[in-house]
Parts: structure tokens; sequence; C-alpha cells
């Protein structure tokens, strides 16, 4: 018993240990109008973190000025947001940057739909695929084959399920 207890209490401290290394990393830039892509290499430099994008999105050679002195990464990635079109999102050890205009016109074009994924005998699918079509992003059916997805207007699901046919079915209008 007791040795479950300590191996519980090790698991506990250890996942907040990891939780609070974002907010725990410190970085110092301190520069006046410097192009975004410098600060980004000097943040990549300082820390385990790597920086993903699109090139054509995203445009880092926006200048900024900043002055952060031993500041947590967090603070230093906000500042970099309030002076240019850049949005970021923290994923483990890997910042996301994305464009701020193109993000506000997706989500304004897009739908959220939903449905249930049946057999032909009506049994729900546990677990069938739901994809946009053209795109990596989609989702899977729950314990009784429902699924929610957030698709563009005028977007093209295909659903698949091993062992059936695949279906094409056409967002707008429905």
């Amino acid at each position: 018993m007791k040795l479950t207890l300590i191996t519980l209490c090790l698991c506990i401290s250890s996942t907040f240990a990891t939780e609070a290394f974002s907010q725990s990393v410190k970085v110092t830039i301190s520069a006046k109008y410097i192009q975004a892509q410098k600060v980004i290499d000097q943040i990549e430099t300082q820390t385990d973190y790597l920086f993903v994008y699109n090139n054509k999105q995203v445009n880092l050679n926006q200048y900024i000025s900043i002055d952060a002195k031993d500041e947590t990464l967090a603070s230093v990635l906000q500042e970099l947001t309030n002076q240019t079109a850049i949005n970021y999102v923290m994923e483990g050890n890997t910042i996301i940057l994305t464009n701020k205009n193109i993000a506000k016109i997706a989500q304004q074009s897009q739908k959220k739909i939903n449905g249930t994924i049946v057999d032909v005998k009506g049994q729900s699918i546990i677990g069938a695929n739901i994809i946009i079509q053209g795109t990596t992003n989609g989702t899977i059916t729950d314990l009784d084959g429902k699924f929610v997805l957030e698709v563009p207007q005028n977007a093209t699901i295909n659903i698949s399920y091993l062992g059936y046919i695949e279906k094409t079915i056409k967002v707008s209008g429905k």
C-alpha cells in the first residue's frame, strides 16, 4: 500500500512539473525594430522549442521592438502577437504560428456539422472516419456512432470504415 501511494505521488508531481515547463522557460531579447524572424531565431536558440509555420501565410518580415529581460516565453510570444498579425499555439515543445487574419476568415466561413453513422441494419458504427476532402482534418465517431466536425461552408466530407464502402457527401445545403 505504501509503495502504491509513493508511486502515485511521484506520478502526480511529475505531471505538474511538465505542465509548468512552458511557463517557467525564461528568455532575454532586447531589440528595437527587429524582424519577427530574428526574434523567433533567438527564442529557438535560448530554448528547446521549435517553431512551425507556413511561409506563405505567416509574414515573419514584420518589424517589432521588444525588451524582454529574463521574461517567460509566453509573455514574449504575447508581445510578438500584439505587434504583428501572428497568432501562436503551444503544443508540447512546438510553437505553431498562424496568421491572425486567415484564422478570422477561416472561423467565419466554418460551420459545425454533426451526424450519426449507421450500417444498413441501423446499428451505430463506432470509430468511423469522417475527413474533410482535400485535408487531413477530421474526426471519428463515438460509441453511439455520433460525430461533430467544423467544416468550410462548401466542404465535401469522406466517411470511411474498414470493410465498408467509402461515402462522399457534399455539406452545402444540408
